[in-house]
Parts: structure tokens; sequence; C-alpha cells
């Protein structure tokens, strides 16, 4: 498949393009730039409101692009996207107070 199929695909299961771009590794810009061929082409692709995500207050964490993509891979075998996995990862870690064991287990600080 395709990375414009995949987008596609992501794009009909309600996943936005910024979504999309995490789980593939791609730019947000080429989701877009990828859903409005497709449009032109005549597939029916969802269109999705500008603006900021609705839900509650985020922040950005950037990561390498090794860690997205593993990221990504573990997301989609949930079923998920990478921002959700992100954010339960987090939260878990945060609220059972292993922050401290995490970043003592690995080699970076």
């Amino acid at each position: 498949m395709s990375r414009a199929e995949k987008i596609i695909a992501e794009a009909r299961k309600g996943h936005r393009p910024a979504v999309i771009a995490g789980m593939l590794g791609c730019t947000p810009h080429m989701v877009h730039e990828a859903l409005s061929r497709a449009r032109k082409r005549g597939i029916d692709v969802p269109r999705f409101s500008t603006g900021p995500v609705p839900g509650p207050l985020s922040a950005t964490v950037r990561v390498s692009r090794k860690t997205r993509s593993l990221l990504a891979l573990q997301a989609m075998r949930r079923g998920g996207d990478p921002h959700m996995l992100a954010e339960r990862l987090l939260a878990k870690i945060v609220a059972s107070d292993r922050v401290l064991a995490v970043l003592l287990d690995g080699d970076e600080p």
C-alpha cells in the first residue's frame, strides 16, 4: 500500500492530518497535499476542521524519528494512534510515580 493510500485509509477512519503524519512519519503538510490530490481525483475523503484539536489542553513533545516510528508501530498494533499511546504512557508513568525509575533505566538522561 502506498503512503497516499495509507493516508486516505487513516483519514477515512477519522484520524486528523497531524495524527496521520505522526503515524506515518511524515509532515502534516504532506498529509494535506495527499488528501487534496485524492479529492481532486474524485476520491471521497473526509474534510477536517481547521484550528486546534478539541479536547484538553495539550503540549507538544519532540521525539526522534526512531522513537516516533517505534511509537507509531506500537500504536498501530493496538489499534490506536501514536498521540493516544504517548498520552497514556506518560499519564501512567507520572501517576505511578515511576518517572525516576524510567529515567535511571535508560542510557539517556
